[in-house]
């Protein structure tokens, strides 16, 4: 089960900015240890196929994501250029580690994107 935080009341993304947040993630108290693939999807709703974007720590198309597996650290990084080019008012995002086809969905919710 994901967690839910919500990126609109926290400013959300600038349109033209670079937007960087660094998650950790813990397990009562301790951090986990991450050793498999984490994405960063922002799509138009909670249940669309469709992706306006989509981060990966194997990509850097339009941004990065970085571990620090040991910390259960994730930086997750989009590049002014791209959040330049994003067309949303509102949309839905979710943040997945995959581990030897497990995936587990660390956290979900709403993301708002300022002119």
């Amino acid at each position: 089960m994901s967690a839910e935080f919500d990126f609109t009341e926290e400013r959300g993304i600038d349109k033209g900015a670079t937007w960087i947040k660094t998650i950790t993630w813990k397990n009562s108290g301790v951090p986990v240890i991450i050793t498999g693939d984490v994405f960063f999807t922002i799509k138009p709703s909670p249940s669309s196929d469709e992706k306006i974007l989509e981060l990966s720590n194997d990509s850097t198309a339009d941004g990065s994501i970085e571990i620090d597996a040991t910390a259960g650290q994730i930086e997750i990084t989009i590049d002014a250029t791209c959040t330049e080019d994003l067309e949303f008012d509102l949309a839905y995002y979710d943040l997945k580690v995959t581990d030897d086809g497990v995936v587990t969905k660390l956290l979900r919710g709403r993301v708002s994107l300022n002119e």
